[in-house]
């Protein structure tokens, strides 16, 4: 296999707003809090505040969540870390066969590194995965490709039977069970492993995906976040604030987005 090392502007495909956003900044400066700086986002981090009643019922669902999902004890020590005041680094992916793609792990590594470096800084931080499991389209995510030896190895399962389910809780079935015996002797050992635990036939796209990232992240206590409504009870709050200022930020937006000649970025502060 042919590694080169590029800078993330540098990257194929790269879009104007990805590498304006690392190398330009200060042309969408209005859209973000701060430019990607470690120092900059300690600074942010400092300055956050979270109800402490709405913080203890989110450290609830996680931890209902995460045990249901056989989380390490490492986990639970950054829920309640969560809970006593820390704060979250998010990343997350769409749930998908056999984890999905390659960069669904190399997201949780890097919210793993992220809060490792805030706290080396003395922010205490703990990294959340969230799980997107209410999408319908299971075209998308049932099915994966494996490189191995020089070759690119598809791995597929049949379309399910269920209709207008999201994905997140649409079963395996039996057929996974021949899928994890092809895809074991190509992933090693111990993730190979990890799949026959947890890719089995009674499973779902959602729990599946779960239990397989809390074992691969078993030492680093990443918390997974599923979406599901217990949680989305307590986004209220958070969405009917950022609904009431959007308005008075659009307009500055819409001006900016026209000036870099990049769509304005859709995004979510967990705080």
């Amino acid at each position: 296999m042919d590694f080169r090392d590029l800078a993330a502007h540098e990257t194929p495909h790269a879009s104007k707003l990805i590498r304006d956003y690392l190398t330009h900044f200060s042309r969408l400066e209005p859209f973000y809090e701060h430019e990607p700086d470690f120092k900059k986002a300690a600074k942010l981090a400092r300055s956050l505040e979270f109800p402490e009643d709405r913080r203890r019922q989110v450290a609830d669902v996680l931890r209902a969540q995460n045990l249901l999902f056989g989380c390490s004890a490492e986990t639970e020590k950054n829920i309640d870390r969560l809970a006593e005041g820390a704060v979250a680094v998010v990343s997350g992916q769409q749930v998908g066969l056999f984890g999905g793609p390659a960069y669904s792990f190399y997201k949780a590594l890097t919210a793993i590194q992220a809060a490792e470096t805030l706290n080396d800084s003395g922010v205490p931080a703990v990294p959340v995965f969230w799980m997107a499991t209410e999408d319908h389209d299971v075209d998308e995510v049932r099915h994966t490709t494996l490189f191995h030896e020089g070759e690119l190895r598809k791995f597929e399962l049949l379309a399910p039977t269920e209709e207008d389910v999201p994905v997140g809780r649409v079963h395996l079935g039996p057929e996974i069970d021949e899928l994890v015996r092809k895809a074991q002797p190509l992933l090693g050992e111990t993730f190979g492993d990890f799949l026959h635990e947890t890719y089995v036939p009674a499973a779902t796209y959602g729990s599946a995906f779960a239990g397989l990232f809390a074992r691969t992240s078993s030492i680093t206590g990443c918390i997974k976040s599923p979406h599901r409504f217990s949680g989305k009870r307590l986004s209220v709050a958070t969405y009917s604030t950022t609904i009431s200022s959007s308005a008075a930020k659009s307009s500055k937006r819409s001006d900016t987005s026209r000036k870099s000649k990049s769509p304005p970025a859709a995004l979510f502060f967990f705080r």
